[in-house]
């Protein structure tokens, strides 16, 4: 008898109390954010710094350090082109990196941060990261496409020429330090 009352109390207990405090914010992701709680020119500044950090010192980088001689390739991909045998795909990633990740993700960041007090700020940021990466791209490669790259009617934008890619380059990261 005393067993069931022991059994009958710690029921009552328990039963009183609930779980509830212990279960309370389970269903909180502290990982999960959405648009409205988050500065989107900081998220997306960092993400544009990051691609040109990938443009300016990746793969491109180590392959001119094998053709300059500083460094050498001695097996598999590396041997091959420290061999000057080099594949189209060796460049696919610089050119995803300058106009997918800094120059559409920029021109994006310009347009969700116009109503933020740091506006003109994250404009100048990231057009003279732009100029670097697309004067970086125009440096490495000549021609590139520049001019019709905003522009989503055109599925094929042009090459414009070096120079005039330098010379846009050179205008577009100025226009912050003039206004």
């Amino acid at each position: 008898m005393k067993t069931f009352k022991y059994i009958f109390l710690t029921l009552l207990f328990f039963s009183t109390i609930g779980c509830e405090g212990l279960v309370e914010d389970i269903n909180d992701n502290p990982n999960q954010i959405s648009s409205d709680n988050f500065d989107a020119g900081v998220l997306l500044l960092k993400g544009i710094e990051l691609a040109n950090v990938s443009v300016q010192v990746g793969h491109q980088t180590r392959i001119g350090g094998m053709w300059s001689g500083q460094t050498i390739g001695i097996s598999l991909l590396y041997k091959s082109i420290y061999e000057y045998n080099l594949s189209a795909e060796e460049t696919d990633n610089i050119w995803q990196n300058a106009y997918q990740g800094i120059v559409k993700q920029a021109r994006t960041m310009i347009k969700q941060t116009e109503t933020s007090p740091k506006a003109a700020q994250y404009s100048g940021i990231v057009k003279v990261i732009e100029a670097n990466a697309i004067g970086t791209i125009a440096s490495l490669f000549g021609d590139v496409p520049y001019s019709q790259i905003s522009d989503d009617a055109v599925d094929d934008p042009v090459f414009d020429g070096q120079k005039a890619v330098l010379q846009a380059c050179r205008l577009l990261w100025m226009k912050p330090l003039l206004n």
